[in-house]
């Protein structure tokens, strides 16, 4: 199998991203490798990256700064100082 290019990867990455599936659901879907996109996000995560979880109704909204940093924001926040917050942090 020939090997994918770094943009390859990065658009395969948008793709999972967007598709709101799991790891393994998406990689079944497009005969990938779990372990293949877990490589590919490691190795080409921009160091500004900012990953943002979306809570079940109820729960406080965490988001992740890296490997080590977790900012909680409480319920009943305010999203343009989140996003505030997420732009600050790129």
């Amino acid at each position: 199998m020939a090997r994918r290019t770094e943009a390859e990867k990065r658009q395969i990455l948008a793709a999972w991203g967007a598709s709101g599936l799991g790891k393994a659901a998406f990689a079944k879907e497009h005969g990938l490798s779990p372990n293949s996109l877990y490589r590919w996000q490691k190795a080409l995560k921009p160091s500004g990256f900012v990953e943002v979880l979306v809570p079940p109704a109820r729960c406080p909204l965490f988001v992740h700064v890296g490997e080590r940093t977790r900012i909680e924001v409480p319920e009943g926040f305010d999203a343009s100082e989140v996003r505030r917050l997420v732009d600050t942090l790129c």
